[in-house]
């Protein structure tokens, strides 16, 4: 709560990237083989009303763990998409990465959507320079990685949300470099587990 509320004023409270168009949305949403929970859409509703308003989204998703979190922020994230923009989804483990691009992958791709996995070092120097060229380009429109994504190399074209699995696990540096971008207008989503009681 109290990174959240540094966080909050420390960033705009405007922001640039605004949602009209929800064609891709209401794709994703409706090619999945099952409902929303109601309390999955109440928090896509409340995202969506401030994303068309001008302000800028600082959102906390938290539910047990295999709540249904994940589907929420990559709706959000077909969203921004389906306007034009960039979504980049970070997770503290290359495992938990690799999750979220296999299923985005599976959920956006047969839709068009180009979401692309980004390893950082652990690429091949030519694969890395294309994945940054077509990051910097907007060819990929989601791109999903560890904290390599925040990193000098990788340039965005028009990115308009970040997506943070559990921040917690995140370091400082890590969480200035969110902070800057939050600054600039960049919607933010934060996902956290339930605190389990020891």
């Amino acid at each position: 709560a109290l990174m959240l509320e540094q966080s909050r004023k420390e960033s705009a409270s405007t922001s640039a990237y605004i949602a009209k168009n929800m064609d891709l949305y209401e794709k994703a949403k409706n090619s999945l083989p099952y409902t929303l929970t109601e309390d999955q859409q109440k928090t896509i509703d409340s995202a969506i009303e401030i994303l068309q308003s001008g302000r800028r989204l600082n959102g906390l998703v938290q539910g047990d763990v295999s709540c249904g979190k994940s589907i929420v922020s990559y709706l959000l994230a077909a969203i921004v998409v389906g306007n034009g923009y960039q979504a980049a989804i970070m997770a503290p483990t290359q495992v938990l990465a690799k999750q979220h691009y296999l299923d985005v992958s599976a959920l956006l791709e047969p839709l068009g959507v180009r979401v692309a996995y980004y390893g950082g070092t652990d690429m091949h120097t030519s694969e890395r320079k294309a994945m940054l060229s077509e990051i910097k380009n907007g060819t990929i429109q989601i791109v999903i990685g560890t904290h390599s994504l925040i990193s000098k190399d990788v340039e965005y074209n028009d990115l308009a949300l970040t997506v943070v699995d559990e921040e917690h696990k995140f370091g400082v540096i890590q969480r200035e470099a969110l902070i800057q971008k939050a600054a600039s207008g960049v919607h933010s989503i934060t996902m956290s587990a339930t605190p389990i009681p020891r």
